[in-house]
């Protein structure tokens, strides 16, 4: 209905997909997109809203009335949206295809339509999450060496606390808490900084972020990093007397 509304001064409402707008066309919603029309005159298209992602992605959508006014040769409609429920959706496209077998018709779903623009970007996401991951085995390993050579040097520490009383288990505690502390305020502070990088995104009207997708993320991060710290703080602490041995 928005398209059909005119506007002053000859103006064209139009709508497109809003990463069309963004990052295709580089303008913002109430822009004014310059065209030409058959008869070789500038079409002025102002652009009214931006669409999520859709079927639509490379069209910029104007009214029937005002495309037929502009471009009078073009009659009749050269793609369709069908919308049929899922479990007919087979027959049906089975069905039009013998129809109009003789017209050229081609047909395919909104889903494989979709997925085939987003392949680039779903080829970009496939080799961040692969670097990643990658980051995540090489931190890992990093953490290890890190707790292997802090126990290391620490062992004199250690071994005047058993001097003091202090049992195994309670000195395995709280170096595994002391870890845990510092791996915590690492992930918070990476966690923080990586979210005021891309507030721009988050707040974006058309943004598909998931904060609990992020939030499990992280857990699973952490867990991770506990169970390293856990394992290798208790290998490192293995002799119930270190003081016998310094």
């Amino acid at each position: 209905e928005a398209l059909n509304r005119p506007l002053t001064h000859g103006v064209i409402p139009a709508i497109a997909d809003q990463t069309v707008i963004q990052w295709g066309l580089g303008m913002n919603i109430g822009d004014t997109l310059n065209y030409r029309n058959e008869m070789g005159d500038t079409l002025r298209l102002k652009l009214i809203a931006g669409l999520s992602p859709s079927v639509f992605q490379g069209y910029v959508l104007i009214s029937n009335t005002n495309f037929l006014k502009n471009f009078p040769t073009s009659s009749g409609s050269n793609l369709f949206l069908i919308d049929v429920p899922k479990d007919k959706a087979k027959r049906t496209g089975e069905e039009l295809q013998n129809i109009f077998r003789d017209y050229g018709w081609e047909m395919t779903t909104a889903v494989q339509r979709l997925m085939e623009f987003n392949s680039v970007t779903n080829t970009y996401l496939s080799i961040f999450l692969a670097l990643g991951a990658l980051g995540l085995i090489l931190g890992t390993v990093g953490l290890g060496v890190v707790l292997a050579r802090s126990i290391l040097e620490r062992k004199e520490e250690i071994a005047l606390m058993q001097s003091l009383g202090f049992t195994r288990i309670q000195i395995i505690g709280q170096m595994i808490s002391e870890y845990t502390l510092l791996l915590t305020w690492g992930i918070l502070i990476g966690f923080i900084t990586a979210v005021i990088a891309v507030l721009p995104n988050i707040i974006s009207p058309h943004s598909e972020v998931s904060f609990l997708a992020v939030l499990l993320l992280a857990g699973a991060i952490l867990i991770n990093g506990i169970i390293w710290i856990t394992g290798l703080t208790w290998l490192g602490l293995r002799q119930k007397n270190l003081a016998d041995h310094l």
